[in-house]
């Protein structure tokens, strides 16, 4: 891919439409998904409008919508609702529905397939790489659009990176932020760590406004004194606040603890998922994540007699195992990297595909994620 090729085509018409656009101040609402990579982008775009000398809560908001409210046509969100009425700019990142008014500014910078259905008519896009299977990360063109603005800044960067893990699209991410170095597939350099993994799973339990919003502002002070590196470090509310929400309140998560096949001396973990429960595999993933650490997990979902695969882990090597698997099971169709994969395969093939992953860990020859 060339990505200087992309940037022209792309990323130079945004930013002058955006520059004209700020020419002078607006009142500007900032639509973002409430997950890793939707708060990333949103504290990223907060820095660029402070350049543009608009501040928070004062001259723009900002509104974390779930994947129902994506959908909507109109979300029936009071908050949401009075942002737009009172915005000039309407801002979406890693957002796929557009709700404002005829007559609003608005720029969307995402990563999803463009769908019929929507208005898109006074939109100016971000979308560099439209049908492309594993594109970078929203985050990862929001710090591209702060470069192209105002030049390199470390801090920033670092948050394209930490919505990247969160969205599970690292390596593509890495390489479009021009980022060589690589060392394990949660960390680049010696900024990011293992303890990001930590904080983009609080990104993904917070399906409330109000957490993500806290997360956010959290994110801002920390960028602002330049701790970036203790954002792990959450105010303790927070962090009650969102595991009671994940223990209590997560319907999804106690409906498949029944159908968990645990394999505690493998640290392996199947699940079945039905298609109408496919939309939260994200906290699935999150509450194993949290309770069993280091396991491979593997959520399987059964479309119409095709299976749609998807698995995570942080300490065997997906890919490798997935390659191995393949071997002795050609039906098996598959894409990812180490650390995540998904993948399709006939229904009738679970149990085999289930039976070789066990017997490939047992071997030992499985790579290992350092």
């Amino acid at each position: 891919m060339d990505y200087d090729e992309v940037r022209k085509n792309h990323l130079l018409p945004f930013i002058k439409d955006f520059k004209a656009a700020y020419k002078s101040p607006q009142k500007t609402q900032i639509i973002a998904h409430n997950d890793a990579d939707g708060i990333t982008s949103a504290a990223i775009f907060s820095k660029i409008l402070d350049n543009f000398g608009l501040k928070y809560k004062k001259d723009y908001f900002v509104y974390f919508g779930t994947n129902e409210d994506r959908k909507a046509e109109l979300p029936q969100t009071h908050e949401l609702i009075m942002g737009i009425k009172e915005a000039k700019i309407i801002i979406y990142l890693d957002y796929l529905s557009v709700h404002a008014d005829k007559g609003k500014k608005v720029f969307i910078v995402d990563h999803h397939n463009k769908q019929d259905g929507y208005n898109y008519a006074h939109a100016t896009w971000y979308y560099p790489l439209n049908g492309e299977i594993y594109r970078p990360s929203a985050s990862a063109y929001c710090y591209d659009i702060y470069q192209g603005l105002f030049g390199e800044n470390h801090d920033v960067k670092i948050l394209g990176v930490i919505g990247a893990v969160g969205d599970s699209m690292l390596p593509n991410s890495l390489e479009y932020l021009r980022i060589k170095e690589r060392q394990q597939p949660f960390f680049v350099g010696c900024q990011i760590s293992w303890l990001f993994f930590e904080i983009q799973r609080l990104f993904l339990l917070a399906d409330d406004n109000n957490s993500c919003v806290k997360i956010f502002e959290f994110i801002l002070e920390k960028t602002n004194s330049k701790a970036i590196t203790d954002l792990i470090a959450l105010p303790e509310s927070i962090d009650e606040e969102i595991h009671k929400k994940l223990k209590k309140n997560n319907e999804v998560v106690n409906t498949v603890k029944s159908r968990m096949e645990i394999y505690e001396d493998l640290k392996l973990i199947f699940i079945e998922m039905t298609p109408a429960e496919a939309g939260s595999k994200d906290s699935v993933f999150s509450y194993l994540w949290l309770y069993y650490p280091g396991y491979l997990n593997m959520i399987d979902i059964d479309f119409r007699g095709i299976v749609s695969l998807s698995m995570r882990s942080n300490t065997y090597d997906i890919y490798d195992l997935f390659e191995k698997v393949q071997n002795n099971l050609p039906e098996l169709v598959f894409g990812g990297h180490p650390f995540a994969a998904g993948g399709k395969i006939p229904k009738s093939k679970v149990k085999l595909l289930k039976d070789l992953i066990i017997s490939e860990v047992k071997t030992g020859k499985i790579k290992m994620i350092d």
